[in-house]
């Protein structure tokens, strides 16, 4: 996304003004980058990100301070800022990642990938 922050932007909600650091997850939380929240609401954020990372179009938001994750949608990009908007499904509440599952599903792959290595060091140790 190169679009300039659009200089009317109608909101759903009003934004309010932050200074709380961030990061931004994607590729499956595979690449993280950090950030700074400039002001939020309960539809968006703007965002300051070094003009270095190219972000994807969904990511999601981390936000330790607040004990929040949200999904969300790249909707601008300036050179240092970005515009995200939260997901929300088609009732219209938010859509969070199930994160305890998927943390649950990591723990056990590791688990699983821990096993194999004391089988193979047993096997190397009396080999």
């Amino acid at each position: 996304m190169d679009a300039a922050q659009p200089t009317s932007e109608p909101r759903n909600s009003p934004r309010q003004r932050s200074l709380m650091g961030a990061s931004l997850s994607f590729h499956n939380g595979r690449s993280t980058v950090d950030c700074l929240v400039r002001n939020i609401s309960e539809s968006g954020a703007r965002l300051s990100v070094s003009p270095a990372v190219s972000l994807p179009q969904r990511i999601e938001l981390l936000i330790p301070q607040k004990g929040m994750t949200r999904a969300a949608r790249v909707v601008w990009r300036s050179e240092s800022e970005v515009g995200v908007a939260f997901a929300v499904t088609s009732c219209g509440s938010e859509k969070a990642p199930n994160h305890e599952s998927t943390l649950k599903r990591r723990i056990r792959e590791l688990e699983r990938e821990v096993a194999q290595l004391r089988t193979r060091v047993l096997e190397l140790s009396a080999g």
